[in-house]
């Protein structure tokens, strides 16, 4: 749902990290199947004219174009894996173009490029296409992305290929962060893509304007299908295609103009490139490799090498053009290296090519060779500095064959090269002239290289496997509901799913045990989160004594407006409240808590509901405590990030001191606690300021003031725990620098709540909760990872959170999500956690009922 804030701030104008001198802002911009010769400024003589692109040959003017810049492998998801990790794809086990019914993608284990910044508190966003793993724990917002809105695959697997079988694919799906929202993208939707991946472009520059941000906008197009918005359209003398280039020249502009906009061009790194060359079986539907031989889907130079411009004022020379041969692979570790940042732990495959880029005297290949593979680990292809040596393999060809026409594709023949053949591609980069029989020195050299990369990466056309080759990551079918089990004294464990595996996004649960026994959930349901209007409140309903789960029911909908998350109280009088915050306007910062009550919900199906109204409130010393609190949390960060860290506080001034602002948007994720006093807190928190706060009522909920704000700046979704003393101390999940569970404390009945501090409990930006056990000891359920939420912890506590002795998991797995946890004490001492349960093929709640003694003897039993 919130998508990690390397530091919370992004919303309310604050900066995440100060930018160290001398880096840049790194705006990558990357094509689909574009050729090398689809770009006026690489379109060389005797080639097809190219379409206009005067945003990109004005960028090349103002900086360098590589015109021997390669893709490691021409297709898209091996293209796209090596330039955001550094590696040669093969090595991280991604092969081809990644389909629909894949189960595999980019594992968590690898460092992306977005990761590398994030380590430098760059603010991180990507639109466009993605293509390195459709499931959920694979998508961009797991790599290190703080946004995502785009396409998972190519265009083309949709129900209209005009080559697939019906049936073959699916309903192509937009996303936006991790949620599906639109199903169903048309042919009219898509001619609007390359607009919509621009102007949320443009808006991620304009919000993060004073952070240092890497922005990654990978277009769909000229993928076919081809389409392309009104109006570009009969605007090229190329057809279709020209019209489709134009526009991708076009968003370029808009990028570059608003880097222009907000002074941010001296201080950008642009570069634009391809993922490969253009996919000639489609004709006049395909772009233009120029000079250069085959294209898409082939290690000839038609398919690797692409268009490359780069562009930082000052820093890179301006109008300069570099021969000196490049790959994706080293985009990685050439950012790394300017920004600050440490390369990744596991072993990659890029080098620094930044003495390329400013044209260096010196300047030279980043490697001895380069190494080009293709279909499932093929080493095809071997290239050093002036020659390149293709080795026995079969490729595609259109030579001779029909042409395609207006989307649909000619066919290709294959064409079996049975000895190896040099070409000296610095002097015939149109891979003419086949002269390995008169250097033969140079053929054994290079197929020495081959050796080389045979023992390290495989290849299959030898039958080698490599020493130095890593897994993809893995969809693993979804465990069988576990049963009842019995684990050592007065230890006891059960679990199951409330419903069966669901298509549609169920998310963010709350349970109460109810006076007769009965154990109610409540979850949100549809086909979004607050951007899809359909979403309501759900309930289910485990009776004292049974086994199973009643069907879903109906709690809360608003029509026209999405309802989302949920917690729920039974109060002194036995009447059942459910809390959840109703969208206005398709934002989490337009919320406004709402609430129901019921005296009639124990005799099966949904509460009958007497009462509902909202929580309007007033944040108490608002934007002083803010303002306060700020200071604290800049010098725990400049401490944590070891580098001074001093961002200006005017745009947080203008924000805290706006009423409406700090009057919307807060909403409830954890239940309510009811203190000793009888004073009920009901925890919420708002994305606006990245804060908590507390509505408190003295009179049972019939009237509602606010406590002081929680001013965490990422710390957010407060549970409540009290203390034997009276003390307070909220534990809160951590969307910024510090990866662990956040806490502050009140000593005033949470009318004011100190600075906010770090817990030895790590977290990696998702929900929790706390309860106080009938014993005196806490219980904290989270999930323990640093990155993703494919763990779900238990951690107890029995001297009030100052250290948690036992920690044992719910969940333990290498893939799926597990989080958004709520947990209870039943009257019969058992301790109750409801979860959202999301696996590969789908979502549900999930319950676990357990005691402390099972909490105890760890996972080792």
């Amino acid at each position: 749902m919130r998508r990690t804030l390397i530091i919370a701030a992004l919303l309310f104008g604050t900066v995440p990290a100060a930018r160290a001198a001398g880096t840049p802002n790194v705006v990558l911009i990357f094509a689909d199947d574009l050729g090398y010769g689809d770009v006026g400024c690489f379109a060389g003589a005797g080639g097809a004219p190219a379409p206009d692109t005067p945003h990109l040959d004005k960028l090349a003017k103002q900086g360098v174009r590589l015109t021997d810049f390669h893709v490691s492998q021409a297709v898209c998801s091996a293209s796209r894996a090596s330039l955001l990790t550094g590696c040669y794809a093969n090595r991280i086990g991604i092969h081809g173009a990644l389909g629909p019914n894949a189960r595999h993608g980019l594992h968590a284990d690898e460092t992306t490029l977005a990761e590398v910044c994030k380590s430098r508190g760059y603010a991180t966003g990507m639109v466009g296409k993605w293509h390195l793993g459709h499931r959920p724990q694979f998508l961009p917002t797991r790599h290190g992305f703080d946004s995502y809105f785009g396409l998972p695959y190519s265009n083309d697997m949709w129900p209209e290929h005009p080559e697939a079988k019906k049936g073959t694919y699916p309903p192509l799906p937009l996303f936006e962060n991790e949620t599906v929202v639109n199903g169903n993208v048309t042919a009219a939707d898509q001619s609007k893509l390359t607009a919509q991946y621009t102007e949320r472009a443009v808006k991620f520059i304009a919000e993060n304007k004073a952070t240092p941000f890497f922005l990654y906008v990978a277009h769909t197009m000229p993928h076919v299908p081809l389409f392309v918005g009104d109006q570009f359209k009969g605007k090229s003398k190329q057809g279709l295609y020209g019209e489709v280039i134009q526009e991708i020249d076009w968003s370029v502009g808009e990028i570059l103009k608003a880097l222009d906009e907000h002074k941010l061009a001296q201080d950008t790194l642009v570069v634009f490139t391809s993922d490969n060359g253009p996919w000639l079986s489609y004709g006049n539907h395909a772009g233009s490799a120029g000079l250069l031989r085959e294209g898409k889907g082939t290690s000839w130079e038609g398919g690797t090498r692409v268009p490359f411009i780069a562009r930082w004022p000052e820093k890179i020379p301006a109008g300069a053009t570099c021969d000196v041969p490049a790959m994706t692979i080293d985009l990685l570790p050439t950012v790394a290296k300017l920004i600050g940042a440490k390369l990744p732990e596991r072993k990659i495959d890029g080098g620094d090519i930044f003495p390329l880029l400013r044209c260096a005297p010196d300047a030279s290949m980043a490697h001895e060779a380069y190494f080009h593979y293709y279909a499932t680990n093929e080493l095809q292809a071997v290239r050093t500095r002036a020659w390149k040596l293709v080795l026995p393999h079969t490729y595609r060809t259109m030579q001779g064959q029909p042409a395609g026409k207006d989307g649909t594709p000619g066919r290709y023949k294959q064409v079996k090269i049975e000895k190896p053949e040099l070409y000296h591609v610095s002097q015939d980069p149109g891979e003419t002239q086949n002269v390995a029989a008169a250097n033969p020195k140079i053929v054994t050299q290079l197929l020495e290289l081959a050796e080389k990369a045979r023992m390290e990466l495989g290849d299959s056309l030898t039958k080698r496997t490599g020493t130095g080759t890593r897994e993809a990551g893995l969809v693993k079918d979804a465990a069988p509901t576990p049963s009842l089990k019995k684990e050592g004294k007065d230890g006891s464990f059960a679990a199951e799913l409330i419903f069966p595996l669901h298509k549609q996004h169920n998310h963010a649960p709350g349970i109460v045990e109810c006076p007769n026994g009965d154990l109610l959930v409540s979850w949100y349901r549809g086909s979004g989160e607050r951007s899809a209007d359909d979403v309501a409140v759900y309930g289910a309903r485990k009776k004292a004594g049974a086994d199973t789960w009643s069907d879903a029911f109906l709690m809360a909908d608003t029509p026209g407006f999405p309802d989302c998350n949920t917690t729920m109280w039974v109060d002194k009088d036995g009447k059942l409240w459910l809390f959840w915050p109703l969208i206005l306007a398709n934002s989490w910062e337009s919320c406004l808590t709402s609430y129901r009550v019921s005296s009639d919900y124990q005799t099966g199906g949904a509460p009958k509901w007497e009462w509902q109204g909202t929580i309007p409130l007033k944040p108490k010393d608002f934007e002083g405590v803010m303002l306060r609190e700020f200071e604290a949390w800049k010098k725990q960060v400049a401490a944590a990030s070891k580098m001074p860290f001093e961002p200006d506080a005017a745009p947080l001034k203008k924000k805290v001191g706006d009423k409406l602002l700090s009057r919307l948007g807060w909403q409830p994720r954890c239940k309510p606690v009811v203190l000793g006093t009888g004073r009920v807190l009901l925890p919420l928190y708002s994305d606006t300021y990245d804060a908590g706060l507390m509505a408190l009522s003295d009179d049972g909920g019939k009237t509602w003031t606010a406590s002081q704000p929680l001013a965490g700046f990422g710390s957010i979704q407060p549970a409540v725990l009290e203390r034997k003393d009276g003390t307070l101390v909220a534990y809160m999940r951590e969307n910024g620098v510090f990866k662990k569970v956040r806490a502050c404390e009140s000593k005033d009945r949470g009318e004011s709540w100190g600075t906010v501090y770090s817990t030895d409990l790590i977290n990696p930006g998702s929900g929790l909760d706390a309860v106080r056990l009938a014993s005196g000891n806490w219980l904290i359920v989270y999930n323990d990872t640093v990155k993703g939420r494919s763990r779900l912890a238990v951690s107890l506590s029995d001297d009030e959170g100052k250290t948690w002795k036992w920690t044992r998991h719910l969940e333990k797995h290498e893939t799926g999500q597990y989080h958004y946890p709520a947990v209870i004490q039943s009257k019969d001492g058992a301790v109750h956690a409801v979860y959202s349960y999301f696996v590969a093929d789908g979502k549900s709640m999930k319950h676990a009922r357990f005691d402390e003694a099972w909490v105890k003897q760890g996972d080792g039993r």
